[in-house]
C-alpha cells in the first residue's frame, strides 16, 4: 500500500508539471491589438509591469461626434481627432490616412485631378529634422504652439512639367540627448497639371480643406498615459 501511495504522488507531481509546461507556453502572455484583428506580443515598456485581467489594445479607434473620430495610440503615447470620412490604416508605428477626394456640401463626384492626397504620424529617433528640398520648391518654415506643445511647421510647394506638389509637416520634439524622439505629422498631395479651369479650382479647394482638416488633428495632439499609470510619450518604441 504504502508503494502504490508513492506511485500515485509521483504521477500526481508529473501531471503538475505537465500542466505548468502547457500553460507557460499557450497563456495570456500576448496582448490584443483591435486595429489587426490579431495579437502582438506583450509591451515592453512600462505597461509590462502592470499587472491586469483586460487586454490593453496598442491603438484604437472611437466615432466622437461632428464628423470626428478619435484615435489612440498606447504604445506612441498619443491621441488625435481625426475627420471621419478619411480612411485610416491603423499600426502601432502609427497611422496614415487616405483622404477624400470630396468638396464639402458637393457631390463626391467632383472633377479634379489630384493623383495622391494623404497623411500619416509617426515617430523618428533623434532631433526633429526638416527633410532637404530642391531649389525649386517654395518652402515657408514657422512654428505654431498649442497649449504646451511647440510644434516646428514646414509648406512646401513644388512643380514638375506635369504635376503640381502640397506638403506639409508638423514636427514635435521630445526627449533630451540621447533620448531625444520627434513625432512626425505629414501631409501630401500631388494633382496632375491641367488646362481644365473648372478642374484647377476643384483642386484647390479640395486641397485647402484638405490641409485645414489636417492641421486640425494636429492642433488636437494629446499625450495619453498607460495604464501603469506613466506616460508612454517617454517610450515612443514602447522600450
Amino acid at each position: 500500500m504504502k508503494k502504490q501511495n508513492i506511485i500515485i504522488g509521483v504521477i500526481v507531481v508529473i501531471v503538475i508539471i505537465i500542466i505548468a509546461v502547457f500553460i507557460g507556453k499557450h497563456g495570456s502572455s500576448s496582448t490584443y491589438s483591435g486595429t489587426t484583428g490579431g495579437y502582438v506580443a506583450a509591451p515592453t515598456g512600462p505597461n509590462a509591469a502592470a499587472p491586469t485581467t483586460t487586454p490593453i489594445p496598442v491603438t484604437e479607434v472611437v466615432s466622437t461626434s461632428n464628423g470626428v473620430s478619435l484615435y489612440t495610440n498606447n504604445e506612441l503615447g498619443f491621441s488625435v481627432d481625426y475627420t471621419s470620412s478619411w480612411k485610416i490604416e491603423s499600426d502601432p508605428s502609427g497611422p496614415s490616412f487616405t483622404i477624400p477626394l470630396t468638396i464639402a456640401g458637393k457631390n463626391p463626384s467632383t472633377s479634379n485631378s489630384i493623383a495622391t492626397l494623404a497623411a500619416s504620424i509617426y515617430t523618428t529617433s533623434g532631433a526633429c529634422v526638416f527633410p532637404s528640398l530642391g531649389s525649386s520648391a517654395t518652402v515657408k518654415e514657422s512654428t505654431t504652439t498649442v497649449g504646451t506643445n511647440s510644434f516646428g511647421t514646414l509648406s512646401v510647394q513644388n512643380s514638375t512639367a506635369s504635376l503640381n506638389y502640397t506638403d506639409m509637416m508638423y514636427t514635435l520634439q521630445q526627449g533630451t540627448g540621447r533620448d531625444q524622439y520627434c513625432y512626425v505629422f505629414a501631409f501630401g498631395a500631388v494633382a496632375t497639371k491641367t488646362s481644365n479651369g473648372a478642374m484647377q479650382t476643384n483642386n484647390g479647394t479640395i486641397i485647402s480643406e484638405a490641409t485645414q482638416e489636417f492641421t486640425a488633428m494636429v492642433k488636437s495632439f494629446k499625450f495619453v498615459t498607460g495604464p501603469a499609470g506613466q506616460s508612454e510619450s517617454a517610450h515612443p518604441t514602447g522600450n
